[in-house]
């Protein structure tokens, strides 16, 4: 009874959150772990007739550190960021870089309300971008290579749990920092973007494995077989709500998933 009411919750908060999704005002975009303001002036994200997430082209390039020049005559868009150029017109489905690359997306960017509204993660992936979709939380994550040396920096081992329809993982750290060193960092990281970092993972994770909820347990491993495991955090695909936790305290933790 108790696992039905569970399930039951758990369903009735996901239906919510994708009732929330379905106006596009709620829509989100994340460059990294700071969130791109939208208002009247920049324009508002929008989903088109295909599904996509359309973005105002000017606020979320500028964000991501791409400059952005307009060329009316050709009604195209030329964006640029260190070495990397990328032509963008209106109502071609063709992205082409600099040496003459195509990139085909799937839908057009448009123009509307004078804006330039364009399919964000085709653009995003062609300056390096690592482009993820959490549809519960209604947001897009582009995230650059410090967030895959972060998350690479954990081991991931999981399993079907026997109680709820999940995958529950325990994710130890790999890396080489010591244990005060890595508590120092870890106690004066800015606590809501790490949230941010967690909450990532697990959609990155969650896509890997599309069929089941995740839960991951984050661990500092012990040094020695005198020490113990450090729980550092937490963070669930059934709401995306991430806890990070002080991991260097006296009383000893055992591992939830045992």
């Amino acid at each position: 009874m108790k696992k039905t009411v569970k399930v039951l919750f758990f369903a009735a908060v996901f239906i919510f959150m994708m009732c929330l999704c379905a106006h596009a005002e709620n829509i989100k975009v994340y460059i990294g772990t700071e969130a791109v303001e939208f208002n009247e002036n920049t324009g508002i994200p929008f989903f088109d007739e295909n599904d996509r997430t359309m973005v105002p082209l000017r606020a979320a390039m500028e964000a991501f550190g791409v400059n952005v020049e307009w060329v009316e005559q050709t009604q195209s868009a030329v964006l640029t960021k260190e070495d990397t150029k990328l032509t963008v017109t209106i109502g071609s489905k063709k992205l082409v870089l600099g040496d003459g690359t195509v990139i085909n997306a799937d839908t057009n960017p448009i123009e509307t309300g004078d804006r330039i509204y364009l399919p964000i993660r085709a653009v995003a992936e062609a300056f390096g971008g690592y482009v993820l979709w959490n549809d519960p939380l209604c947001s897009v994550f582009i995230m650059d290579d410090d967030y895959k040396k972060f998350r690479d920096s954990f081991t991931y081992d999981g399993e079907l749990s026997k109680y709820v329809d999940a995958v529950v993982v325990s994710a130890f750290y790999n890396g080489d920092t010591g244990k005060d060193e890595f508590a120092k960092k870890w106690r004066n990281a800015d606590k809501s973007k790490l949230e941010i970092l967690l909450k990532v993972i697990a959609t990155d994770k969650q896509n890997l494995n599309p069929d089941h909820d995740i839960n991951i347990n984050f661990w500092y491993p012990k040094e020695d077989d005198s020490s113990k495991d450090y729980y550092i955090a937490n963070v669930s695909s059934f709401s995306f709500e991430a806890t990070v936790y002080n991991p260097f305290e006296e009383t000893e933790i055992n591992q939830l998933n045992q």
